[in-house]
């Protein structure tokens, strides 16, 4: 019989005692992994190396790479103009199903930038703005593809072509998806082209007649449902060149009989054009979930300050953007690889957690201590108190404690 030797394995702990006792430790000094994950890990640096030229004068000290990185984890750490300066108080310095959600956003400016133009704009009307397109993974919360456009542009303007070439930079092994859209993505030209890749989609519908072609259908009740009801059918608009299957959903909210003959009936309706054979109000509710990608965009704009970094160049501030949008990506897939608690945060408050405060990781006695800041603004009774730490209180697990 061969004796087999077994080394003893060090016991895991499953305790991280976080202790705020060090005077040294940098605010923002969160921001090393960032770098180390962007350089390293995913090759910024070489990437740009072998694709980028910005024609430098030999006077600059600064490579290309460490440029555009600065810009990325200035990003990160909050910063939202190209002047602004860092001040810190521091002693020193659903599941099984995929869906892609498509969307446009509005970015005011006060400014003569080239490309800034009146357009459509909910918040201030008449201002001018861009009108950037993006497209996220609604599994991740990652940004698959945007583009920067002049504030004049219509919500579909390009869409076709924008989906081609989202749907080019995606790996094989993403499998089948749903292209999920609003009413603005509504157009032959956005649907023909996912057809044409063989995807699924589910986008709502925007006509001028649509209340009149939702009048003559055949509505039916949906059982357990009493004020709901619902009607699917082929429509084909003005220009397509075969009909498409539509599902509209509509709720009652009000019925008007007073001084009236026959009682009125006020609907809530809604329609979709999808390939999906899922039941009516599962498509509504499919579409609906769609909601949470207004907060992704929220946090790429305001969180991280995409479009908000201005010059006078159109293509300079376009570069900035998508230079902010990897900011928003890099914080989401370090966040997804190590913390999943952390990954269904806002960046801002990540931000706040992690990246503005800086720890080190101690192993001393088969014990693990986070030190951080003794001068830790969360340390306690603030929105970020100690119980809140809690989260560190488990077991090691991987790039969490590498």
């Amino acid at each position: 019989m061969v004796k087999q030797n077994y080394s003893k394995k060090q016991p895991i702990t499953t305790k991280i005692h976080p202790e705020f006792t060090d005077a040294l430790l940098t605010n923002y000094g969160g921001v090393i992994p960032f770098a180390d994950f962007l350089f390293t890990k995913l090759g910024f640096g070489h990437v740009l190396t072998e694709e980028l030229d910005l024609g430098m004068g030999s006077n600059c000290t600064y490579a290309d790479e460490q440029i555009f990185g600065l810009i990325v984890l200035g990003y990160l750490c909050g910063q939202d103009r190209l002047a602004e300066r860092v001040r810190s108080g521091d002693p020193t310095p659903r599941e099984g199903r995929q869906f892609h959600d498509y969307d446009s956003s509005v970015k005011g400016c006060y400014g003569h930038q080239q490309g800034a133009a009146k357009g459509f704009n909910p918040s201030r009307k008449g201002q001018k703005s861009y009108h950037p397109l993006l497209a996220f993974d609604a599994a991740t919360k990652e940004v698959l593809h945007s583009w920067w456009r002049s504030g004049d542009a219509y919500t579909g303007n390009g869409a076709g072509e924008f989906f081609i070439e989202t749907d080019q930079r995606l790996p094989e092994a993403c499998g089948n998806y749903v292209v999920r859209a609003d009413s603005g993505f509504f157009s032959d030209d956005f649907l023909t082209a996912i057809e044409a890749a063989g995807r699924d989609y589910l986008v709502k519908v925007k006509l001028k007649n649509l209340g009149k072609l939702l009048g003559g259908q055949d509505w039916q009740r949906i059982p357990g449902e009493p004020a709901t009801e619902y009607c699917e059918f082929s429509h084909r608009c003005g220009g397509w060149e075969c009909p498409r299957t539509f599902v509209a959903i509509r709720t009652l909210t009000e019925v008007r009989s007073e001084g009236l003959l026959f009682p009125h009936y006020i609907y809530h309706q809604a329609c979709y054009c999808s390939t999906l054979e899922e039941a009516p109000l599962e498509l509504h509710r499919l579409y609906r979930d769609r909601g949470e990608c207004e907060n992704w965009i929220g946090a790429v704009k305001n969180q991280l300050g995409a479009g908000t970094t201005l010059v006078n160049e159109f293509w300079a501030n376009a570069m900035l953007w998508q230079l902010a949008v990897l900011a928003y990506n890099l914080s989401v897939w370090l966040r997804r690889l190590t913390d999943p608690v952390s990954w269904r945060q806002e960046p801002r408050t990540f931000r706040e957690w992690f990246i503005r405060c800086a720890g080190k990781l101690v192993d001393h006695a088969r014990s693990y201590s986070l030190k951080m800041q003794a001068s830790y603004y969360w340390r306690s009774g603030g929105r970020r108190s100690t119980s809140s730490l809690d989260a560190c209180s488990c077991e090691p697990a991987g790039p969490a404690l590498g």
